[in-house]
């Protein structure tokens, strides 16, 4: 899900972790943080399906994607099932304002897997997380996990999503600019009990089923030993 741009290209991390092909590629929205990385991933690795809207597809024509074997614009939600237990629901949302915040124009990722749900929801806002909670969910299932919505932005503070639906984990991507993750939405996620991790605090984090339970393994947390295995494989 998503390609941003930064010092190290995407397909260099997913190699030190053993992964050489990706079977599936989504990209949210067309904004440079989530898709600047998109033509060094798929010059360097094999990419079977690239799933887009429209808006991200005008941004990324240009590109040289001989590497992506398959180029698909969502324009309908598509459900992607594997070996019988995992499947993935691509939501296309155009939000009422998205011309003038592309934000709002975005692909959606519904995680079904061993009984739990989780959303990656890209930098979807408020309004928008509701209409998508109101649409797709149903709320007599709880959210296992999210990835935070919009890098933990006020904008994307939804409490209906931290505080209706059992929510277990919260993941936030974000480095230092423009002081995410917001306090209001730290203090709702604390005052929720739920578990919050981030890629500034944490370093990489991955989401591991074990037993069909998730757990949730950091890269700061790691023994020495495995760090290194990590980084020179």
């Amino acid at each position: 899900m998503d390609a941003g741009e930064g010092k190290v290209c995407p397909s260099q991390v997913l190699r030190s972790r053993g992964i050489h092909k990706i079977d599936v590629l989504i990209l949210s929205h067309a904004h440079h943080d989530h898709i600047g990385g998109v033509q060094g991933l798929v010059h360097s690795m094999q990419v079977k399906k690239l799933y887009v809207n429209a808006s991200t597809y005008e941004k990324i024509m240009s590109l040289d994607l001989s590497g992506v074997e398959s180029l698909v614009v969502v324009s309908e939600p598509v459900s992607l099932n594997f070996m019988d237990t995992l499947q993935l629901d691509i939501i296309p949302l155009v939000g009422p304002f998205s011309n003038v915040d592309p934000n709002d124009d975005t692909l959606i990722v519904k995680m079904d897997y061993a009984d739990d749900i989780g959303y990656f929801l890209g930098d979807l806002s408020k309004g928008m997380i509701d209409v998508l909670l109101s649409r797709f969910h149903d709320p007599s299932k709880k959210i296992a996990f999210i990835k935070t919505p919009h890098h933990g932005s006020k904008t994307s503070l939804s409490k209906r999503l931290y505080e209706d639906y059992g929510l277990t984990y919260a993941v936030t991507s974000h480095g230092t600019r423009y002081s995410f993750p917001n306090a209001d939405v730290i203090d709702v996620i604390r005052a929720n009990h739920i578990s919050h991790f981030s890629t500034y605090e944490n370093g990489e984090i991955e989401m591991v089923y074990k037993k069909s339970k998730l757990k949730i393994e950091t890269f700061l947390s790691m023994s020495p030993l495995l760090k290194r295995i990590l980084l020179v494989r």
